[in-house]
This record gives C-alpha cells, structure tokens and sequence, in this order.
C-alpha cells in the first residue's frame, strides 16, 4: 500500500530512521488516508500482542532445538544439500495481549514494571 517510491527510497538508504520517520510524516498526510482506511478500520478488532526482549531469548535458548527439527539432525546439511533452515518459532501461547500489559503498566510502579519486562514476564 505504502507508494513504490518510498519503498525504493527505504531499500536503497538502508532504513535509516530519520527517513523512514519523514516518509511516516508523509504518509500521515490527508491525502494517503483513503490508502489506508481499510486497515484502520480493522485495527479495534485485532488481538495485538507483545513480548519482551527477555522472554523472547530465553524462548529462543529453551526451545530453538525442539522447534527447529533440522538443527537437532546430525549431517543435516550434507544430506539435504540446497535446503534453507527455516527459523519460525510459533509464539502465539507466549505472547501477552496488549490489553493485559496496558492494565499492569497503569497498575504496577513504573520501577515493577521495568523489573517485569527485563525478568522476560511479558
């Protein structure tokens, strides 16, 4: 939806942020809303979810073997020679609704809060 231009801009300048924070500017313009109108209108209904920096490690340390089956294979590799391992780790039951962060955000002291998020709780 974004115009090609601007995503051949992003491409070529490496994703700098100052300009992809211009093209954001740019595109909150009245003009680009029709764009993406639709979208906006689906947002209320989305199950947004978060997950620390933290927690997202340690899932990656504890189950990395367990869910991506081609590292537990011995000569994986050699035998399947052009093969891509493919790292999708399904994190759906270890997520954390944004609703329910936002409740404790407002509930815990924002020192809890930080001590929470850098524990992996969220």
């Amino acid at each position: 939806m974004v115009p090609d231009d601007l995503v051949w801009t992003v491409a070529v300048l490496g994703g700098k942020m100052a300009v992809e924070e211009a093209i954001v500017s740019h595109l909150l313009d009245i003009h680009h809303l029709p764009r993406f109108q639709p979208i906006l209108e689906k947002m209320p209904a989305g199950q947004f979810r978060v997950i620390s920096a933290a927690k997202a490690e340690k899932l990656l340390r504890d189950k990395l073997f367990e869910r991506v089956h081609a590292l537990s294979l011995k000569g994986f590799t050699r035998k399947f020679r052009n093969a891509e391992v493919d790292m999708h780790l399904s994190l759906s039951q270890e997520l954390t609704p944004v609703q329910v962060f936002l409740e404790v955000l407002v509930k815990d002291s924002h020192q809890r809060f930080a001590v929470r998020l850098y524990t992996g709780e969220f």
